[in-house]
C-alpha cells in the first residue's frame, strides 16, 4: 500500500514536471515575442525620430525659400528703384553726349546693398 501511494505520487509529480515544462516553453515563447517586439517599437521610434528629422528639415528648407523669394523680391525693388531714379529701363538703350549707344545694366547684391550701374558698348 505504501508502494503504491508512492508510485502515485510519483506519477503526479512526472505530471506536474510535464506541465511545469510546458508552462516555461511557453513563457519562453512568450519572451521571444516580447523581445521581437521590443526590437520592433525601437525600430519605430528610430524612424519616427528621423521623420520628426525630416519635417524640421522641410521646414527650415520652406522659411529659408520664403526668405530668397523675399530678398529677390527685395532686390528686384532696389533695382527697379535705382533705375526710376535715374529716369532709365533695365537694359535701356541710351546716347552719351558723343551718340555713342550704350546699354546699361544694374549689377549687385542685396548682401552688401551695393548697386553699380554699368554701361556697356554695343
Amino acid at each position: 500500500m505504501n508502494l503504491e501511494l508512492i508510485i502515485n505520487y510519483l506519477k503526479n509529480l512526472e505530471n506536474e514536471n510535464i506541465k511545469l515544462k510546458e508552462t516555461v516553453n511557453n513563457l519562453e515563447t512568450t519572451n521571444n515575442k516580447l523581445e521581437n517586439d521590443l526590437a520592433n517599437l525601437s525600430k519605430v521610434s528610430m524612424i519616427s525620430s528621423m521623420d520628426k528629422q525630416i519635417k524640421e528639415k522641410l521646414s527650415t528648407i520652406e522659411i529659408l525659400e520664403r526668405q530668397l523669394e523675399k530678398s529677390n523680391r527685395t532686390n528686384l525693388e532696389l533695382k527697379n528703384n535705382i533705375f526710376e531714379k535715374i529716369n532709365i529701363k533695365d537694359n535701356e538703350y541710351l546716347k552719351d553726349s558723343d551718340n555713342n549707344v550704350y546699354n546699361y545694366e544694374l549689377i549687385g547684391t542685396m548682401k552688401n546693398n551695393k548697386f553699380k550701374l554699368i554701361k556697356r558698348d554695343q
